[in-house]
Protein backbone atom coordinates (compact mmCIF):
# COMPACT_ATOMS: atom_id res chain seq x y z
CA UNK A 1 0.00 0.00 0.00
CA UNK A 2 0.88 3.64 -0.68
CA UNK A 3 0.03 6.69 1.28
CA UNK A 4 -0.79 9.71 -0.32
CA UNK A 5 -0.20 13.25 1.71
CA UNK A 6 -3.65 13.93 1.56
CA UNK A 7 -4.34 10.44 3.46
CA UNK A 8 -5.93 8.79 0.51
CA UNK A 9 -4.60 4.86 0.80
CA UNK A 10 -3.65 3.53 -2.70
CA UNK A 11 -4.52 -0.43 -2.53
CA UNK A 12 -2.61 -1.20 -5.65
CA UNK A 13 0.35 0.76 -8.05
CA UNK A 14 0.50 -0.65 -11.43
CA UNK A 15 2.27 1.07 -14.98
CA UNK A 16 -0.77 1.38 -17.57
CA UNK A 17 -4.44 1.67 -17.12
CA UNK A 18 -6.49 0.93 -19.46
CA UNK A 19 -9.97 1.83 -19.68
CA UNK A 20 -12.39 -0.10 -21.61
CA UNK A 21 -12.10 -3.76 -22.95
CA UNK A 22 -12.70 -2.92 -26.39
CA UNK A 23 -10.83 -3.96 -29.91
CA UNK A 24 -8.62 -1.48 -29.60
CA UNK A 25 -7.59 -2.34 -26.25
CA UNK A 26 -7.15 -6.07 -26.77
CA UNK A 27 -3.95 -5.93 -28.41
CA UNK A 28 -2.74 -3.06 -26.04
CA UNK A 29 -3.41 -5.14 -23.14
CA UNK A 30 -1.33 -7.93 -25.04
CA UNK A 31 1.83 -5.59 -25.72
CA UNK A 32 1.70 -4.81 -21.93
CA UNK A 33 0.38 -7.97 -20.68
CA UNK A 34 0.74 -8.38 -16.86
CA UNK A 35 2.15 -4.50 -16.25
CA UNK A 36 -1.44 -3.62 -17.67
CA UNK A 37 -5.23 -3.55 -15.99
CA UNK A 38 -7.91 -3.07 -18.18
CA UNK A 39 -11.40 -1.32 -16.47
CA UNK A 40 -14.66 -2.09 -18.17
CA UNK A 41 -17.43 -0.64 -16.74
CA UNK A 42 -20.14 -3.20 -18.37
CA UNK A 43 -19.60 -7.19 -18.50
CA UNK A 44 -18.98 -8.12 -21.97
CA UNK A 45 -15.78 -7.43 -24.31
CA UNK A 46 -15.81 -5.11 -27.61
CA UNK A 47 -19.05 -3.80 -26.83
CA UNK A 48 -18.60 -0.94 -28.53
CA UNK A 49 -18.98 -3.43 -31.71
CA UNK A 50 -20.55 -6.66 -30.59
CA UNK A 51 -23.12 -5.11 -28.67
CA UNK A 52 -23.73 -1.83 -30.06
CA UNK A 53 -24.50 -4.16 -33.82
CA UNK A 54 -21.78 -1.92 -35.76
CA UNK A 55 -21.43 -4.30 -38.05
CA UNK A 56 -19.49 -2.29 -40.98
CA UNK A 57 -18.13 -5.06 -43.83
CA UNK A 58 -14.54 -5.99 -42.11
CA UNK A 59 -11.28 -4.99 -44.09
CA UNK A 60 -9.13 -7.61 -43.32
CA UNK A 61 -5.56 -7.47 -42.77
CA UNK A 62 -2.99 -8.34 -45.85
CA UNK A 63 -0.06 -8.59 -43.48
CA UNK A 64 -0.30 -10.98 -40.43
CA UNK A 65 -0.40 -9.80 -36.28
CA UNK A 66 -3.38 -9.87 -34.17
CA UNK A 67 -5.48 -7.82 -36.34
CA UNK A 68 -4.78 -11.04 -39.17
CA UNK A 69 -5.08 -13.78 -36.19
CA UNK A 70 -8.80 -12.87 -35.28
CA UNK A 71 -9.40 -12.61 -38.68
CA UNK A 72 -8.58 -16.42 -39.28
CA UNK A 73 -10.49 -17.17 -36.04
CA UNK A 74 -13.62 -15.50 -37.23
CA UNK A 75 -13.47 -16.77 -40.25
CA UNK A 76 -12.56 -20.54 -39.16
CA UNK A 77 -15.37 -20.11 -36.85
CA UNK A 78 -18.36 -18.34 -39.68
CA UNK A 79 -18.77 -15.71 -38.15
CA UNK A 80 -16.73 -13.70 -40.75
CA UNK A 81 -17.78 -14.47 -44.77
CA UNK A 82 -15.38 -13.41 -47.58
CA UNK A 83 -16.93 -10.58 -48.43
CA UNK A 84 -16.39 -9.34 -45.03
CA UNK A 85 -19.93 -9.80 -43.95
CA UNK A 86 -19.31 -10.55 -39.98
CA UNK A 87 -21.79 -11.66 -37.86
CA UNK A 88 -21.06 -9.40 -35.24
CA UNK A 89 -23.28 -10.68 -32.22
CA UNK A 90 -20.77 -13.18 -31.94
CA UNK A 91 -17.58 -10.90 -32.25
CA UNK A 92 -17.59 -10.53 -28.68
CA UNK A 93 -17.03 -14.13 -27.51
CA UNK A 94 -13.86 -14.39 -29.87
CA UNK A 95 -12.56 -10.93 -28.18
CA UNK A 96 -12.62 -12.38 -25.07
CA UNK A 97 -10.47 -15.43 -25.22
CA UNK A 98 -8.35 -13.56 -26.83
CA UNK A 99 -7.61 -10.95 -23.28
CA UNK A 100 -7.39 -14.20 -21.61
CA UNK A 101 -4.19 -15.02 -23.55
CA UNK A 102 -2.54 -11.25 -22.73
CA UNK A 103 -1.84 -11.90 -19.16
CA UNK A 104 -3.35 -8.52 -18.56
CA UNK A 105 -5.26 -8.03 -15.28
CA UNK A 106 -9.03 -7.23 -16.29
CA UNK A 107 -11.59 -5.66 -14.01
CA UNK A 108 -15.43 -5.85 -15.55
CA UNK A 109 -18.35 -4.53 -14.13
CA UNK A 110 -15.96 -1.31 -12.79
CA UNK A 111 -16.47 2.22 -13.47
CA UNK A 112 -14.03 4.71 -13.21
CA UNK A 113 -15.23 7.78 -11.45
CA UNK A 114 -12.16 10.05 -11.34
CA UNK A 115 -8.63 10.35 -12.84
CA UNK A 116 -6.73 12.89 -11.04
CA UNK A 117 -3.13 14.00 -12.13
CA UNK A 118 -0.12 13.35 -10.00
CA UNK A 119 3.33 14.32 -9.97
CA UNK A 120 4.22 10.62 -11.09
CA UNK A 121 1.04 9.94 -13.09
CA UNK A 122 -2.76 9.45 -12.25
CA UNK A 123 -4.65 8.64 -8.86
CA UNK A 124 -7.88 6.94 -10.30
CA UNK A 125 -10.60 5.99 -8.26
CA UNK A 126 -12.83 2.89 -9.46
CA UNK A 127 -16.55 1.80 -8.22
CA UNK A 128 -16.76 -1.78 -8.62
CA UNK A 129 -19.87 -4.27 -7.65
CA UNK A 130 -18.04 -6.23 -5.71
CA UNK A 131 -15.09 -3.74 -3.69
CA UNK A 132 -17.77 -0.69 -4.33
CA UNK A 133 -15.06 2.62 -4.11
CA UNK A 134 -11.34 2.10 -4.09
CA UNK A 135 -8.07 3.86 -5.92
CA UNK A 136 -5.20 2.78 -7.87
CA UNK A 137 -1.80 4.80 -8.58
CA UNK A 138 -0.95 4.37 -12.30
CA UNK A 139 1.72 6.04 -13.97
CA UNK A 140 -0.09 5.99 -17.92
CA UNK A 141 -3.93 5.85 -18.33
CA UNK A 142 -5.10 5.00 -21.94
CA UNK A 143 -8.83 5.69 -22.34
CA UNK A 144 -10.39 3.69 -25.68
CA UNK A 145 -14.03 4.57 -24.91
CA UNK A 146 -16.22 7.69 -26.63
CA UNK A 147 -16.74 10.82 -24.86
CA UNK A 148 -18.44 13.33 -24.97
CA UNK A 149 -15.65 16.07 -25.85
CA UNK A 150 -15.43 13.96 -28.95
CA UNK A 151 -16.88 14.88 -32.51
CA UNK A 152 -18.82 11.83 -33.72
CA UNK A 153 -22.58 10.82 -34.07
CA UNK A 154 -24.79 8.85 -31.76
CA UNK A 155 -26.41 5.30 -33.23
CA UNK A 156 -29.56 3.26 -32.39
CA UNK A 157 -29.54 -0.14 -33.57
CA UNK A 158 -32.11 -2.71 -34.45
CA UNK A 159 -31.96 -6.23 -35.83
CA UNK A 160 -34.28 -6.85 -38.65
CA UNK A 161 -34.90 -9.97 -39.83
CA UNK A 162 -37.57 -12.18 -42.05
CA UNK A 163 -36.45 -10.16 -45.06
CA UNK A 164 -33.87 -11.08 -48.02
CA UNK A 165 -34.27 -8.11 -50.71
CA UNK A 166 -33.47 -4.54 -48.54
CA UNK A 167 -31.85 -2.50 -50.18
CA UNK A 168 -28.76 -1.44 -48.44
CA UNK A 169 -28.71 3.13 -47.74
CA UNK A 170 -27.04 5.38 -46.27
CA UNK A 171 -28.12 8.93 -45.34
CA UNK A 172 -28.28 11.67 -42.95
CA UNK A 173 -30.71 9.72 -40.90
CA UNK A 174 -29.86 6.25 -40.57
CA UNK A 175 -28.23 3.46 -42.43
CA UNK A 176 -28.71 0.02 -42.64
CA UNK A 177 -26.21 -3.08 -42.93
CA UNK A 178 -26.14 -6.68 -44.00
CA UNK A 179 -25.05 -9.59 -41.70
CA UNK A 180 -24.19 -12.94 -42.24
CA UNK A 181 -27.47 -14.52 -42.90
CA UNK A 182 -29.38 -13.77 -46.37
CA UNK A 183 -32.55 -12.11 -44.33
CA UNK A 184 -30.61 -10.77 -41.28
CA UNK A 185 -29.86 -6.76 -41.21
CA UNK A 186 -29.07 -4.19 -38.73
CA UNK A 187 -31.02 -0.71 -39.02
CA UNK A 188 -28.90 2.48 -37.49
CA UNK A 189 -30.65 5.11 -36.73
CA UNK A 190 -28.72 8.64 -35.80
CA UNK A 191 -30.32 9.79 -32.84
CA UNK A 192 -29.02 12.75 -30.08
CA UNK A 193 -26.05 13.06 -28.41
CA UNK A 194 -28.72 12.92 -25.24
CA UNK A 195 -30.89 10.41 -25.87
CA UNK A 196 -31.51 7.45 -23.40
CA UNK A 197 -32.62 3.98 -24.61
CA UNK A 198 -36.12 4.56 -23.70
CA UNK A 199 -35.93 8.40 -26.44
CA UNK A 200 -34.12 5.63 -28.83
CA UNK A 201 -37.17 3.25 -28.68
CA UNK A 202 -39.86 5.92 -28.68
CA UNK A 203 -37.98 7.62 -31.73
CA UNK A 204 -37.56 4.24 -34.02
CA UNK A 205 -41.33 2.94 -33.32
CA UNK A 206 -41.78 6.94 -35.38
CA UNK A 207 -39.59 6.29 -37.36
CA UNK A 208 -40.85 2.61 -38.88
CA UNK A 209 -44.49 3.84 -38.79
CA UNK A 210 -43.01 6.63 -41.34
CA UNK A 211 -40.50 4.39 -43.29
CA UNK A 212 -42.65 0.93 -43.35
CA UNK A 213 -41.79 0.10 -46.85
CA UNK A 214 -38.16 0.69 -46.58
CA UNK A 215 -37.75 -2.79 -44.98
CA UNK A 216 -40.51 -4.66 -46.32
CA UNK A 217 -41.66 -7.29 -44.28
CA UNK A 218 -38.68 -7.42 -42.01
CA UNK A 219 -39.79 -7.94 -38.25
CA UNK A 220 -37.78 -5.98 -35.46
CA UNK A 221 -35.96 -8.79 -33.58
CA UNK A 222 -34.07 -7.16 -31.33
CA UNK A 223 -32.94 -3.70 -29.98
CA UNK A 224 -29.54 -2.57 -28.83
CA UNK A 225 -28.53 -1.49 -25.50
CA UNK A 226 -25.03 0.32 -25.89
CA UNK A 227 -24.67 2.69 -28.23
CA UNK A 228 -22.67 2.78 -31.52
CA UNK A 229 -20.93 5.94 -32.85
CA UNK A 230 -19.75 7.25 -36.31
CA UNK A 231 -16.81 8.91 -36.34
CA UNK A 232 -15.33 10.50 -39.83
CA UNK A 233 -11.99 9.72 -39.20
CA UNK A 234 -10.16 7.39 -36.35
CA UNK A 235 -8.96 9.19 -33.55
CA UNK A 236 -6.35 9.70 -30.81
CA UNK A 237 -5.60 12.56 -28.52
CA UNK A 238 -4.08 13.54 -25.38
CA UNK A 239 -5.71 15.90 -22.78
CA UNK A 240 -4.18 16.30 -19.49
CA UNK A 241 -1.52 13.56 -20.01
CA UNK A 242 -4.21 10.92 -20.74
CA UNK A 243 -4.10 9.92 -23.98
CA UNK A 244 -7.67 9.15 -25.41
CA UNK A 245 -8.36 6.71 -28.49
CA UNK A 246 -12.08 5.46 -29.22
CA UNK A 247 -12.09 2.13 -30.37
CA UNK A 248 -15.48 2.86 -32.13
CA UNK A 249 -14.19 5.48 -34.06
CA UNK A 250 -12.77 2.97 -35.98
CA UNK A 251 -15.21 1.67 -38.91
CA UNK A 252 -14.89 -2.19 -37.88
CA UNK A 253 -13.72 -4.29 -35.53
CA UNK A 254 -10.91 -5.66 -37.42
CA UNK A 255 -9.55 -1.69 -38.19
CA UNK A 256 -10.03 -1.40 -34.47
CA UNK A 257 -7.78 -4.36 -33.65
CA UNK A 258 -5.23 -3.16 -36.23
CA UNK A 259 -5.22 -0.07 -34.65
CA UNK A 260 -4.70 -0.63 -31.32
CA UNK A 261 -1.23 -2.63 -32.69
CA UNK A 262 0.24 0.50 -34.82
CA UNK A 263 -0.31 2.58 -31.75
CA UNK A 264 2.91 4.05 -30.43
CA UNK A 265 2.61 4.10 -26.76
Amino acid sequence: MRQLNHGVTILKQIDTLIIGATALAYPLAARLGGSALVVESGFSVGAEFSEAMMAERAKKPEESGLAGEICTELENRGILLPDGRIHILAVGGTLAGKYLETGAEMLLGTAVTDVSRVQDGFIVTLFGTENGYEQIAARRVIDTRVRDFMDCRKVFGLMLAGERNINLWSDDESFVEHGVFDDEYILHLYVDRDFTIPDCEKYADEWLKANRSRIGNARVAGITLVFGYRFAEPVREERDGIIYVPSASYPDVISAVRGGEELCL
